[in-house]
């Protein structure tokens, strides 16, 4: 029981730490991208894209993990359900974002007349 309220403890503490990481990775992605979608030139459209990609799943990814590990360390309740699915719901809609913008970015560089 001991253990188990350090374990918790540990995580909470982890969390406070990284929750700024993630909110401030979420502001650098939805401001690199606007930044990247306004640009003409594809490579450095890419370039833009990636290093707000990277910022992003580089700060959110820690916080991540440890919101899991939390969860999955004490009594789930409706809240902790609920702040799972929409954090887990942002990471992915992320994921997939990066993925298909790539897709079109690629096809665009690849296959576009010069």
């Amino acid at each position: 029981m001991k253990y188990k309220k350090k374990t918790v403890s540990l995580l909470q503490s982890l969390l406070r730490n990284n929750i700024i990481q993630f909110l401030i990775g979420l502001f650098v992605i939805v401001l690199l991208t606007q930044v990247a979608d306004a640009i003409n030139l594809i490579s450095l459209k890419i370039s833009v894209k990636s290093l707000g990609y990277g910022i992003f799943f580089y700060l959110a990814t820690p916080f991540s993990i440890y919101w899991l590990a939390y969860v999955s360390a004490v009594k789930l309740t409706k809240f902790k359900l609920i702040m799972t699915m929409v954090i887990i719901s942002m990471y992915s809609y992320v994921f997939w974002d990066a993925y298909f913008s790539y897709k079109a970015m690629l096809k665009e560089l690849l296959f576009s007349p010069h």
